[in-house]
C-alpha cells in the first residue's frame, strides 16, 4: 500500500513537472518570436537611419552618434551569416546575391574576399538549407528572402 502511494506521488510530481516544462517551452517560443520581430525592426530602422544620415551629409560614409555607434559596434561584430540575415530582415522584397553585396557595402560591412559573390552565394545556400531564409526567382535570378519578413499589407513599416 505504501509503495503504491509513493508511486502515485511520483506520478503526480512527474505530471506537474511535465506541465511546467511545457509552459516554459511555450514561453521560450513566444520570446524567440518577439526577439525575431525586434531584430527585424532594428535592422529596418538601422538601414533607414543610415540612409537618412547619408542623404543629410551627402556621403556614403556615415558618422553615427557615439552612444549609438558603440551599441551597434557590439552588434556588428557578427559574421557574414548574421550580416546577410540582417540585410534580408531589412529588405521588403527578395534580394539577389549581388543586391545583398551592395546592401552589405552600404552598411559598411567589409567584403575582403577574392570572389565575394561566391562567398555570399555559399552563405545564402547554407541559410536556405538551415531554413532561415528561402530562395525564389527575381528577374530570372535566384533571390533570397528572410522567412519572417513578409509585410502582408505592402505598407511601409518598421515592424
Amino acid at each position: 500500500m505504501e509503495y503504491d502511494d509513493y508511486k502515485e506521488g511520483l506520478r503526480k510530481t512527474a505530471e506537474i513537472t511535465e506541465a511546467e516544462l511545457m509552459k516554459l517551452f511555450s514561453k521560450r517560443t513566444s520570446l524567440a518570436q518577439e526577439i525575431a520581430r525586434i531584430d527585424k525592426k532594428i535592422a529596418r530602422i538601422k538601414k533607414y537611419l543610415i540612409g537618412t544620415i547619408q542623404m543629410i551629409e551627402g556621403t556614403s560614409k556615415v558618422q553615427l552618434p557615439p552612444n549609438l555607434a558603440k551599441i551597434l559596434a557590439k552588434r556588428d561584430q557578427a559574421g557574414l551569416k548574421e550580416k546577410c540575415t540582417e540585410v534580408l530582415k531589412a529588405a521588403y522584397e527578395p534580394l539577389t546575391a549581388t543586391e545583398i553585396i551592395k546592401e552589405l557595402q552600404d552598411i559598411g560591412y567589409s567584403l575582403e574576399y577574392k570572389k565575394p559573390i561566391a562567398v555570399i552565394s555559399t552563405t545564402l545556400k547554407r541559410l536556405v538549407g538551415s531554413q532561415e531564409i528561402r530562395s525564389t526567382k527575381k528577374d530570372g535570378k535566384t533571390a533570397y528572402k528572410w522567412i519572417g519578413s513578409e509585410n502582408k499589407n505592402g505598407e511601409f513599416s518598421f515592424d
